[in-house]
């Protein structure tokens, strides 16, 4: 959550659902080189399969994964949650904002009906700010790393759809960038849909620690590059657009903040300073 202000009492905090809290012992963190996102939470699950496998789930395994690897490589790495708990968008990108984060990646699982088309090769769909090189650039990166990380494991297809690739979705009433997580975030930041839940053989795959592993390594190594060399990336494929006015989700309607711990009373003074949500 983001701080405030730092009170004898302890921290004032913006929290998850936009209201503020004054937390005891509360744990800093003062800089991050990169923000992982693991996309839904708490009773937004996104996609769900037949037996169960739910999306955010896989999201929060590869993201831990993905900090794992980097944080061995000296990068200091925040996640936007570290357990299932529903964290709307607004928050998300509070986070990162306020720790001016260099870089943020959103991790999602597609989930889709079985007609998409199949490939031989992983359909990742990366998608970028239309207005950063630096996005677009990271977004060439990852597409080109998980090609690599994924295609290792030999299943009969994948599922590609038409975004496969490193690409933007732009809003067609507003000329905007779709996904939220992309839109808002002050950092360049990509909104990545490593695999899809919705092919039988993609979630076998995903059921296993060495296909989540692969998937966060090509996160991290994307990251790496991106930081360390001026790779330019590749995959792109032509934008789409859509007339939808959001991703769905992700918004304060019935937000319930989880358990803060111990909290102390806010003074009157910053009431009337920060306002109520």
């Amino acid at each position: 959550m983001p701080v405030l202000e730092v009170l004898d009492t302890g921290s004032l905090v913006r929290t998850p659902c936009q209201n503020l809290a004054v937390v005891r012992n509360a744990s800093t963190i003062d800089r991050t080189h990169v923000v992982l996102d693991p996309g839904h939470g708490g009773i937004e699950s996104g996609s769900v399969t037949a037996d169960g496998l739910a999306e955010k789930d896989v999201n929060l395994d590869v993201a831990m994964i993905a900090e794992e690897l980097l944080s061995e490589q000296g990068f200091v790495v925040t996640l936007t949650r570290y357990t299932d708990v529903r964290i709307p968008i607004v928050s998300r990108v509070e986070i990162a904002d306020s720790l001016n984060a260099l870089l943020l990646v959103s991790i999602h699982h597609q989930g889709t009906d079985p007609d998409v088309p199949r490939s031989d090769a992983p359909g990742t769909e990366v998608y970028y700010q239309q207005n950063s090189e630096e996005s677009k650039r990271f977004a060439g990166l990852l597409h080109e790393e998980s090609v690599v990380k994924l295609g290792q494991f030999d299943i009969e297809s994948w599922f590609a759809g038409p975004d496969a690739g490193a690409t933007y979705r732009q809003n067609r009433n507003t000329g905007e960038d779709f996904y939220g997580m992309v839109r808002r975030p002050a950092a360049p930041a990509v909104l990545a849909e490593m695999s899809f839940l919705g092919n039988p053989e993609e979630v076998e795959l995903l059921r296993s620690p060495e296909f989540l592993r692969a998937e966060a390594e090509a996160i991290s190594d994307a990251v790496i590059r991106w930081f360390t060399t001026d790779d330019a990336g590749s995959g792109f494929v032509e934008p789409s657009f859509t007339l939808l006015s959001s991703g769905g989700g992700g918004g304060l309607g019935g937000c319930v903040d989880p358990d803060l711990g111990e909290t102390a009373d806010i003074p009157a003074a910053l009431l009337e300073a920060f306002g109520e949500s």
